[in-house]
């Protein structure tokens, strides 16, 4: 009889747990749901001021949970990446430790599809010529500037374009020497701070 009684209260108790359980997990679910439903629609964008900031999260929040080599970004977050990484590589490799951002051969891959050759860019002018048409117009003085690179000789054949890079290249000029050092012209400026590379020989 006190086994029999002892078993009772011990079933009693799992039993109030189990549904007490059952009760917290509902109204778990019933608010995890309400949290998705309000970060679907749009009323999260109306409280966030920064629309690039409430993209990135959404964007952590759905690559983080697959895997590597299963995450596609859009052009935009790899173009956002790219900006990252070219202001400081060393800050991006640890930024990638942390949040679900494209690989660097990924980004670099990105920039070889872009037409690069020695000379005046035609296609950054064009793309300046755009972007310059929203700001004011005393925000669109600007200067020239112009600095030398090193460079580490060697040759690098280009399957896309089917010639041989890191020969002296003067614009149509390409002579048969090793090219040891780059001249980079790029236009910044003066009242706002902005820049872009337009040229290199």
């Amino acid at each position: 009889m006190p086994r029999s009684r002892a078993l009772y209260e011990i079933a009693s108790t799992l039993r109030k747990t189990s549904k007490r359980l059952q009760m917290q997990y509902a109204k778990n679910k019933a608010r995890l749901q309400a949290a998705i439903d309000f970060a679907e629609s749009e009323e999260l964008f109306k409280a966030s001021g920064n629309e690039r900031t409430l993209h990135f999260i959404n964007c952590q929040l759905k690559m983080q949970i697959k895997k590597s080599r299963g995450r596609r970004y859009t052009m935009d977050d790899n173009i956002f990446a790219l900006s990252l990484m070219t202001y400081s590589p060393t800050a991006y490799k640890l930024l990638r430790r942390t949040f679900a951002l494209p690989s660097r051969r990924t980004l670099m891959a990105l920039l070889a599809h872009l037409p690069m050759h020695c000379g005046i860019n035609k296609n950054l002018i064009r793309s300046l010529g755009e972007s310059v048409q929203k700001i004011d117009p005393i925000d669109k003085h600007c200067v020239l500037l112009f600095d030398e690179i090193s460079l580490e000789p060697s040759l690098c054949y280009s399957k896309k374009r089917d010639c041989i890079d890191g020969l002296k290249h003067r614009g149509e000029i390409k002579e048969k020497k090793f090219a040891d050092h780059a001249m980079v012209f790029m236009a910044r400026g003066i009242r706002k701070k902005w820049k872009q590379p337009v040229a290199f020989y």
